[in-house]
């Protein structure tokens, strides 16, 4: 840090003016931004060096404390450690929103679009071809020449633009076309556009009617199906199981709000007939991203069955990178190391623990907590009882 600050103009030599200026240097450490009795950042003294942007950055950095040695590690990767791939997709871009605080919204949404792109009564084929579109993995002409392919960069449908995924999946005139034909209204359309009346499908040349015709009748093809097959399975459900005699188990999960980056982490205890042993829900601000807020979750379900001195214990969650970085025995060197070294330490003060992945649908009670708890944006710990809602869904699990 550089303060400067000037006096009035004294003489010297040449035009006889010179400005007396002083420079006061001083260094502040990260260290120093640390309280170290509480592992917390220093909010205020944060708030004094930095403006409300970046404060809420370095807030959302995790701190050990269970006395993690300081490490470097390459945040790009999700194992903390260099690759050359991950350093040539870094010069390219591709990992610019993964390496950004503030991509967290853009994750959550992307999160939300592929949970429901896979649950539609789609053909896999159809789903993967989805997927596909969403990453650009698609072989366009504008792709292959990327990866030095000496081929034209034309689209073959409209032959007035380069075949990009945007161009293919949403300005092609052609596209417009068909989508119009079928009564789908998500383009405005200029009336000076010059429809090309011919696709490529498997090889083949159609027109528009023909493309209109396969399309529906795929759909009806597809419609037929489903109906078989919801009248030959009959739906699974996935549901809360308890643990055995003597073993405590703890469901945790969290609710999360990207734009204010605050979340709340919900877990509950109960014994091997379904009886609530105890619940809690604790709040945290400057929360980085979703893989945080998990790891969170996990910690303080660890420390508060510690705290209630439960000596046999399973600790279940549905996040699956959670569950197995923490139950690696590597150092782990991602943006959650911290916490997940904690997590370890906390879970050495049990005679036996074991943490386990489970299904969504398993872990509801936990969900219904979590976003119970929400609403009053505080921390609270209730023993043999839990908020209305919660026990509603304990009775039901």
């Amino acid at each position: 840090m550089v303060n400067v600050w000037n006096e009035p103009w004294l003489p010297g030599p040449g035009d006889g003016r010179v400005r007396n200026c002083h420079i006061d240097i001083s260094y502040t450490y990260v260290s120093d931004l640390i309280d170290s009795t509480t592992a917390t950042w220093k909010v205020d003294v944060l708030e004094a060096l930095f403006d409300e942007a970046r404060v809420s950055r370095i807030c959302s950095i995790p701190l050990s404390k269970a006395g993690l040695s300081d490490e470097i590690f390459w945040r790009p990767d999700g194992l903390g450690v260099y690759t050359v791939k991950s350093g040539y997709r870094l010069i390219r871009g591709d990992l610019s929103s993964s390496t950004s605080m503030n991509s967290s919204s853009h994750s959550m949404i992307m999160s939300r679009f592929y949970n429901e792109m896979w649950a539609v009564n789609l053909p896999s084929k159809i789903k993967i071809n989805m997927w596909r579109i969403a990453n650009n993995f698609l072989p366009t002409f504008e792709n292959l020449q990327i990866r030095r392919l000496d081929v034209s960069n034309i689209c073959p449908l409209c032959l007035t633009s380069s075949e990009s995924i945007e161009h293919l999946m949403r300005d092609c005139s052609f596209i417009k076309t068909l989508f119009d034909m079928q009564g789908v209204q998500l383009f405005s359309v200029s009336p000076d556009f010059v429809w090309n009346e011919w696709v490529v499908h498997e090889g083949l040349i159609a027109s528009t009617h023909d493309s209109i015709s396969f399309i529906q009748a795929f759909i009806y093809e597809n419609e037929m199906l489903s109906s078989l097959v919801h009248k030959q399975v009959s739906p699974y459900h996935i549901g809360w199981s308890g643990p055995v005699e003597d073993v405590i188990k703890c469901n945790f999960d969290s609710a999360y709000d990207a734009l204010s980056r605050e979340s709340m982490s919900g877990f509950i205890f109960c014994d091997n007939d379904g009886l609530i042993m105890a619940a809690g829900v604790s709040f945290h601000r400057h929360v980085a991203d979703t893989f945080v807020v998990e790891a969170l979750a996990c910690l303080q379900a660890t420390i508060f069955a510690k705290d209630l001195g439960f000596a046999k214990v399973v600790i279940e969650g549905d996040s699956l990178t959670v569950i197995k970085k923490v139950c690696s025995s590597t150092p782990d060197g991602s943006l959650i190391g911290p916490i997940i070294h904690d997590i370890r330490e906390a879970s050495k003060g049990f005679d036996s623990v074991i943490f386990g992945f489970v299904h969504r649908d398993a872990n509801i009670t936990a969900h219904t907590l979590a976003r119970e708890g929400k609403e009053q944006r505080s921390s609270m710990f209730w023993i043999e009882e839990a908020p209305p809602g919660t026990t509603a869904a304990v009775a039901r699990d």
